[in-house]
């Protein structure tokens, strides 16, 4: 299907350059300095080399992926020259359908050449594709590393994608592979989910999409069923958005009531912010789809209990009653007049204890019957050492206090594949979302 896509043994890049910032030096650097193996050919007529490599003649081009960075106006003749010379085509290039009359029409006439040539084509207006098992970037990003991981994107903005790359990143957690979709005159939304469900380094797909191939993607997914997790976040919810949508990408956004009602027809994880869409893929990532209601809730103050209690009870789900047996193990940590039950105040007990007092709790809470997935609160503060949360259910940690403290505390935890959230009311909201509609 898409393997020379994401697993080109050959790339050419037309546009290539060494001026700093150009989008052709981008995306050269990219797959020189993050590990593409692959042979690249830089195609400039205005250069005899790009960073050594001795550039080519489009006429002198067979290659699995050929990408174009060239002015729009250009586009059309290019991809006419390429013939049966690259098995697909990634088109950066911006200045089609989004933007003017004249960009549509050269849109139309790159829709003609796919229908009469048979090539493939990812694009215009897109930042192309990732897949960080064979170090591929043919994005205008410029990135240091990449950490492989299991999550794989599909976009339709460019820059949104590249905000999901930068946190994700960031913040430590992989990713498999990355499609921008930008104005999708061939390939789509469906080819790529086609593609994720079968690919063994995808278990979670997190979309963004502003129009949806709503018929076509609706029958590929009665066909096919929910093979992965799809978490989707929907732009052009209201007739504003709908405008922006057209004017960013060309969509036709549609109706958000149908797209509301074919989320939960088809199963689909819907968000509502880039930052809903990050949690839930990692959580997802990270843990599988948690089963269960029953929550055993840890927090280090008894305002938080309540908060705590009333999120719990907002998303549907139970606080049951902690067996005897947990209740006397926490008992030999706590003093005498604390009154032990879900959740549970565990400041008493950490004012002697300390980080044990947490670990303690977690033990017990992790063999309870009763409690089938687990929430604990940590205080970023001066002095506090993470405590070890080792247990076979399902975990979420949220962590407030000193951001600098957080964030380490945050990165310790996820390099273990527990999930972390700013609060308690993050941690419980995600948890609904993946265990209302995930499967």
């Amino acid at each position: 299907m898409l393997n020379p896509l994401f697993y080109p043994k050959s790339i050419a890049v037309i546009g290539a350059t060494e001026k700093e910032g150009k989008e052709g030096n981008i995306i050269m650097k990219n797959l020189l300095n993050l590990g593409y193996s692959g042979e690249v050919y830089p195609v400039n007529p205005k250069y005899e080399s790009v960073y050594s490599i001795k550039c080519r003649k489009i006429e002198e081009l067979n290659v699995d992926l050929a990408i174009i960075v060239t002015p729009p106006e250009t586009v059309v003749e290019i991809v006419k020259r390429l013939k049966n010379r690259a098995k697909y085509v990634i088109i950066i290039t911006a200045g089609f359908s989004e933007g003017s009359e004249e960009g549509k029409k050269r849109e139309d006439e790159l829709k003609k050449i796919i229908k009469e040539r048979g090539i493939r084509i990812l694009g215009p207006n897109t930042v192309g594709i990732l897949n960080t098992e064979n170090s591929l970037a043919t994005t205008f990003a410029e990135l240091n590393e990449l950490k492989k991981g299991n999550i794989s994107f599909i976009s339709q903005s460019g820059v949104v994608l590249g905000v999901i790359l930068l946190r994700c990143i960031s913040c430590g957690y992989g990713i498999s592979k990355v499609a921008s979709l930008g104005n999708k005159i061939d390939l789509d939304e469906v080819d790529f989910l086609n593609y994720f469900f079968e690919d063994e380094k995808t278990d979670v797909i997190g979309m963004y999409l502003e129009g949806i191939k709503g018929r076509k993607m609706f029958e590929f997914l009665r066909k096919e069923g929910l093979k992965k997790p799809i978490v989707i976040l929907k732009g052009g919810m209201t007739e504003a958005g709908k405008k922006a949508a057209v004017s960013h990408t060309s969509s036709l956004a549609g109706n958000y009531k149908v797209f509301e009602g074919f989320a939960k027809q088809m199963n689909l994880i819907k968000v509502e912010t880039l930052q809903e869409l990050l949690d839930t893929v990692k959580t997802i990532s990270f843990l599988g789809i948690p089963k269960g209601k029953n929550l055993g809730i840890v927090h280090y103050t008894g305002a938080g209990c309540v908060l705590s209690s009333d999120f719990a009870t907002r998303y549907g789900f139970n606080l049951p009653e902690l067996s005897t047996e947990t209740k006397e193990r926490i008992r030999r940590i706590t003093p005498e007049w604390h009154k032990i039950r879900n959740p549970i105040d565990i400041w008493p007990a950490f004012e002697k204890h300390r980080e044990k007092a947490y670990e303690t709790v977690y033990e017990a809470l992790n063999e309870d019957k009763n409690i089938e997935i687990i929430i604990t609160a940590f205080p970023a503060m001066k002095g506090f050492k993470t405590p070890e949360l080792k247990g076979d259910k399902p975990t979420l940690v949220c962590v407030e206090g000193n951001t600098e403290i957080r964030e380490k505390i945050r990165k310790e935890l996820e390099e273990k594949s527990i999930p972390c959230f700013v609060s308690e009311k993050e941690c419980i909201e995600t948890l609904h979302r993946i265990n209302c509609t995930g499967k």
